[in-house]
């Protein structure tokens, strides 16, 4: 059984690699499905792999947009901005997939419009809903595999976003609202908080911060509970109190280097942080937000601000782990068998791209989602009061800021037209990674994409 950097063997067609089925340096394999946020990690290679399904740029009745041509810019905020803006802008619109629209929403706000002129949120809300029957109960919701991907990812995007509680929501030909789906989604929620793995061993890592921040902000004040549609009760403070805890034991080897002032150990916590959604950086980001939505008992605020102060150190010292990743996977061939090794070559001279260019778009987009994520629940503290930095992390804070600046506008600059005829998936996963930066970068500005969201 052979083994190539991409993890899978050629094909005639130029191929479209799966999120997540990379090895070293690139994305890891594991999810059936298309994920959000993937992660390198070393996996083992099936002589015949599944084939998933290839991403298509919009359907023919969007209108065509021209490729955006590679530009060069310093390193600094404003350009970083304005290159953000205009790949997210562009290649949303270009892909038109439910999870590229969702990230130009969290980029841009609610009154992002497709090529077309229409509203992203009246078209997610028209066509990526669902329903299901339990026990007896009709409920709504949007759909997990290949559109939502994460339970409840969308209803706490729109609820920041400020989308009104009465807009409209269509499944199945029948007519809801996204308060229907905010209470049908708390019916659906299950999790037992002393066996977090119980009904889905991923969960807490690939589904749960997005339901903590759409629960803490529909049932404020830190006292949510309610039955569910199977007659379990849920309290929130537990979820949130239990699943914390069990970040907090994976982050404990971080934590013992961030007191040492040492690298960020790769085999006792980045192998681990892997397997929560970008790093980690969603749930960070889930429980800042459980925060200020009054949930402070059982010392959460203390325990997030820990949390916070890890993310900061993060910041500085995890990039380099990233990099070497990527830059130990492009010093060998793509396979060691010679007739994959040569198929690649070919496929890739087919579409105008080097190995080294790929490697580069994977390695720059790995530090974007890293720093990203990680400066989207920082500023999102500060901006609500709930973080202040001390002047050194301060430092840190513009030193990762910068990291950020460097790795976009190197993004900018690449050829996304000849990446994308290479490979359409990941260069859409460019646009996911660079939604989360982009609103990171504007929570503390005027561009902030937020609108006073209230409770639905």
């Amino acid at each position: 059984m052979s083994k190539s950097i991409f993890g899978q063997k050629p094909t005639d067609k130029l191929p479209v690699f799966p999120r997540r089925k990379f090895i070293v340096g690139m994305l890891a394999a594991g999810a059936a499905g298309l994920t959000a946020c993937g992660d390198p990690q070393t996996v083992q290679v099936t002589a015949t792999p599944t084939p998933m399904p290839s991403l298509t740029p919009s359907p023919s009745s969007m209108p065509a947009l021209p490729p955006l041509a590679p530009k060069t810019y310093p390193a600094n905020h404003a350009n970083a901005m304005m290159a953000m803006d205009e790949l997210i802008d562009h290649y949303a619109k270009v892909f038109d997939s439910p999870s590229n629209l969702i990230h130009a929403v969290r980029s841009f706000g609610r009154n992002f419009k497709r090529a077309d002129g229409s509203n992203a949120v009246d078209h997610l809300c028209a066509t990526c809903a669902e329903e299901k029957d339990v026990n007896g109960k009709r409920l709504v919701r949007f759909t997990r595999f290949n559109v939502e991907v994460h339970d409840n990812s969308f209803l706490k995007t729109f609820i920041e976003a400020g989308v009104h509680a009465d807009q409209q929501v269509l499944a199945s030909g029948n007519k809801y609202t996204l308060k229907d789906v905010g209470e049908h989604a708390k019916s659906l929620f299950r999790l037992d908080p002393n066996n977090l793995g119980k009904f889905e061993k991923i969960y807490t890592q690939e589904h749960l911060p997005w339901g903590l921040i759409a629960f803490s902000y529909l049932m404020p004040g830190g006292k949510g509970s309610w039955e569910n549609a199977y007659g379990e009760k849920i309290d929130l403070l537990e979820v949130i109190d239990k699943s914390l805890l069990e970040l907090e034991t994976v982050c404990q080897p971080a934590h013992k280097a961030y007191e040492n002032n040492e690298p960020i150990p790769e085999d006792t916590f980045r192998k681990t942080i892997k397997d929560y959604s970008c790093y980690g950086g969603h749930s960070m980001y889930a429980y800042v937000a459980c925060v200020k939505n009054g949930y402070t008992e059982r010392r959460i605020k203390e325990r997030v601000t820990e949390q916070l102060n890890l993310s900061v150190y993060r910041l500085v010292k995890e990039g380099e782990n990233i990099e070497k990743e990527y830059a130990g996977a492009a010093s060998g061939p793509i396979s060691p068998n010679p007739q994959e090794e040569a198929m690649y070559q070919q496929q890739m001279q087919r579409a105008g791209v080097t190995k080294t260019q790929v490697i580069e778009m994977l390695s720059l987009r790995g530090v974007i989602k890293l720093t990203g994520h990680l400066l989207e629940a920082i500023n999102f503290a500060r901006l609500n009061n709930l973080y202040s930095p001390t002047p050194d992390q301060q430092k840190q804070i513009q030193h990762g800021e910068q990291k950020l600046f460097e790795a976009i506008v190197k993004m900018r600059a690449l050829d996304w037209e000849a990446l994308k005829n290479f490979n359409a998936k990941q260069v859409a996963d460019n646009v996911i990674a660079l939604g989360h930066a982009s609103r990171a970068m504007k929570l503390m500005t005027p561009e902030n994409p937020d609108k006073n969201p209230k409770t639905i």
